[in-house]
């Protein structure tokens, strides 16, 4: 366990798993630990959502015809997704929220409104609808941190999908998802919350697209393919059929970085000239460890002889 969710837990209530980032959030929130889950470990990610939700109910819902927008992030990707916007139609541009240029400077025709210091304003006025204009390439916090931002402030994410852009009907966007000029959106394809599917991306039938994604340009993915939360898929990048992709559980890397090592150590073997059997093979990969796990008494699966069954069955 993380030193962070240690530290976090010791002080939590009973059955309750959470990094000190996320019960720090919780506790600037003023939420109530009991309302978090029990069970998984609870991220700050899991906790600004919470937080996020109950900042939106405090809120009026938002009316089907307010239709003015806003864009966190003048930078490179917040100008595209304005052209994007303009071309679109259906929303009423309001402008940028940045905090590194000075409000009243225009971009693009659209003036700068100040930095989050003007979020308060915008949601006081009704203005509830925004974008996030943070590609996040090389930072992904980056990004997320303005959906934190965005939604403590009560903004909702709507998604935008350029004209050009071909969507098949039973494909599943969700809030928030950008789709930019020329992509292709195949059959039965979900895409999560916040995804990028930027300009010439294709993705083909039954692919599933976790929360932030970012598809490069021109990126193909062929059918069935998985993308994990948060994953970039680089320019022009293929993917093979049902392939899956993103950040590994902590035991796959562990269990990787260990093989790897006996791997390295039986090529010096090889190297030497030693002789190298089914046998050998099991007995330094498989069974060695687990002999010893068994002496040391911290392996309840196998005894010395199950694995020495397995060894010489």
């Amino acid at each position: 366990m993380a030193p962070e969710a240690r530290a976090a837990e010791e002080t939590a209530p009973q059955g309750l798993r959470i990094t000190a980032p996320a019960r720090a959030l919780a506790e600037d929130n003023g939420l109530d630990l009991a309302e978090l889950p029990l069970g998984p470990l609870v991220t700050r990610q899991m906790v600004a959502e919470l937080v996020a939700q109950k900042s939106a109910a405090n809120l009026p819902p938002v009316p089907e015809s307010e239709k003015r927008l806003v864009i966190f992030g003048a930078g490179g990707h917040g100008r595209s997704l304005a052209a994007l916007i303009q071309k679109m139609g259906g929303f009423d541009l309001l402008g940028f929220v940045d905090d590194g240029v000075p409000a009243g400077e225009t971009m693009l025709g659209l003036p700068v409104l100040g930095g989050r210091d003007t979020l308060a304003k915008l949601t006081a006025d009704g203005i509830r609808l925004a974008i996030n204009g943070v590609g996040g390439i090389g930072n992904l916090n980056a990004r997320l941190s303005v959906f934190d931002l965005l939604r403590q402030s009560g903004f909702q994410f709507p998604k935008v999908i350029h004209p050009t852009a071909f969507i098949e009907d039973s494909a599943n966007l969700a809030d928030g998802v950008q789709v930019f000029p020329l992509a292709y959106v195949g059959t039965e394809v979900t895409a999560g919350f916040g995804t990028i599917i930027n300009t010439g991306a294709i993705v083909s039938h039954d692919c599933q697209l976790g929360k932030t994604v970012n598809l490069s340009p021109g990126a193909t993915l062929a059918g069935g393919v998985t993308v994990g939360e948060g994953t970039l898929i680089g320019m022009r990048a293929t993917v093979n059929l049902n392939v899956k992709i993103g950040p590994m559980p902590w035991w796959v890397t562990a269990l990787r970085s260990k093989l790897m090592y006996r791997i390295g150590a039986l090529s010096q073997l090889v190297r030497s000239g030693r002789l190298i059997t089914k046998e050998f093979l099991l007995n330094r990969l498989i069974c060695r460890p687990l002999i010893k796990k068994a002496r040391n008494g911290k392996n309840n699966r196998y005894n010395l002889p199950v694995i020495q069954e397995i060894l010489y069955r």
